[in-house]
């Protein structure tokens, strides 16, 4: 008798033991099993191990951007054609932009670091710090996504060196990401939860 997911009812329950030996929990179950993202992720990240039959790729990965001191935050917007932009990503709430009064065009070294899914933005940055580098900004995030569009459709890039606090104290940072919409520039709660990808990247320049 074959299962929901064409395989056998023994391969079915031996997946099930793998899965809770690696800590899969009922409430884990009840949330991705609202969230077809989540579900997504998952799968995305099973293949992405089996078709390498190793660990991932979590070298630092190192790109050279243009920095404009005079663009403003909606036009760094426009220029990385995102298909879709979290409306709380305004001049008002990320006033790092369009500071400079006269035009200065200066490459920056950025480089992305991958550390891991269960820690806080305080708790990164310090481990940046260790590493003589410093969070990038909206600034450094908006650039590098005009300039490499593609990247971030291969995983999460965060900016810790900006972000915004809701009513409720919680501080967001940018995130380049994609869904199915394409191509987006969001934010990422500093709480570490299931919804972070085990691929974030944060962006950092040399401190």
């Amino acid at each position: 008798m074959a299962s929901y997911f064409s395989c056998s009812i023994g391969e079915e329950q031996q997946f099930r033991v793998a899965l809770q030996n690696g800590g899969m929990t009922a409430e884990l179950v009840r949330t991705v099993g609202n969230d077809a993202a989540l579900g997504r992720c998952m799968v995305e990240a099973l293949k992405a191990r089996l078709q390498t039959g190793s660990e991932p790729d979590h070298s630092p990965i190192t790109h050279v951007i243009s920095l404009d001191s005079t663009i403003s935050l909606e036009n760094a917007i426009a220029a990385g054609k995102y298909d879709w932009v979290n409306p709380i990503i305004t001049s008002e709430r990320f006033p790092d932009l369009g500071q400079g009064e006269v035009l200065l065009v200066v490459e920056v070294e950025v480089i992305l670091i991958h550390l891991g899914k269960h820690k806080t933005g305080d708790r990164i940055s310090a481990e940046l710090d260790r590493r003589g580098l410093t969070p990038g900004d909206i600034r450094h995030l908006l650039a590098l996504g005009a300039m490499h569009p593609k990247l971030q459709l291969q995983f999460p890039i965060m900016a810790l060196g900006s972000s915004w606090r809701d009513p409720h104290g919680t501080r967001s940072f940018p995130v380049l990401w994609k869904d199915d919409r394409g191509r987006t520039l969001g934010l990422r709660s500093e709480k570490p939860d299931l919804r972070r990808s085990v691929e974030d990247r944060v962006l950092a320049v040399r401190a």
